[in-house]
């Protein structure tokens, strides 16, 4: 038995050790979020998920060792409450999962910031309506990940509806050919 607690106070550690390691690489990822390499980014909130998911897993492995601890009527039970008290001090299951749920968020940002690059080409090729609404698309992928009006990323996407706006009437205009002068 001595071997297995042994064994259990290494799982503890470990599992520690991936959800430090997804805490430091989600810091990391952060700090990166607004550079133009969105594929670092990415490559660093792929990490962190992962570090998150085998501290939840390890969560998960342990807490069902406890429980096994205190299903045997042979040993003691102050061990597995010991186990479950030490495991709850270092893995909160909703401060973690809200983690894990808002790397999911910020990777969908920027999936979304990423699609927004396509609005030049659109509009180059004079496909107002395509581009204005590949806009709305994006905004509501920001609204559903709970940024609000006055995040930058939305403010961003104001102002390219207004340029969109602007062109399209522009366009209009000259396909048009409603000069004011001409009238």
């Amino acid at each position: 038995e001595s071997g297995e607690t042994i064994d259990d106070v290494f799982a503890v550690i470990t599992m520690a050790e991936k959800r430090w390691k997804g805490d430091e690489v989600m810091e990391k990822a952060l700090k990166h979020i607004s550079d133009p390499d969105r594929e670092e980014s990415k490559k660093l909130l792929a990490l962190a998920t992962s570090a998150y998911q085998e501290a939840q897993l390890a969560y998960q492995q342990l807490m069902g060792r406890a429980a096994e601890i205190l299903a045997n009527k042979e040993l003691d039970p102050s061990f597995g409450l010991e186990l479950q008290d030490n495991v709850t001090k270092i893995y909160n299951v909703c401060v973690d999962g809200v983690k894990v749920a808002n790397l999911q968020n910020i990777e969908m940002a920027i999936r979304a910031d990423e699609r927004l690059d396509e609005v030049a080409v659109l509009i180059r090729h004079e496909l107002f309506s395509e581009a204005k609404e590949l806009i709305e698309n994006v905004r509501g992928v920001y609204f559903n990940i709970g940024l609000t009006e006055d995040n930058e990323r939305i403010a961003k996407t104001s102002n390219m509806l207004e340029l969109v706006e602007y062109g399209v009437k522009y366009y209009d205009t000259v396909a048009h050919k409603q000069f004011e002068e001409s009238k």
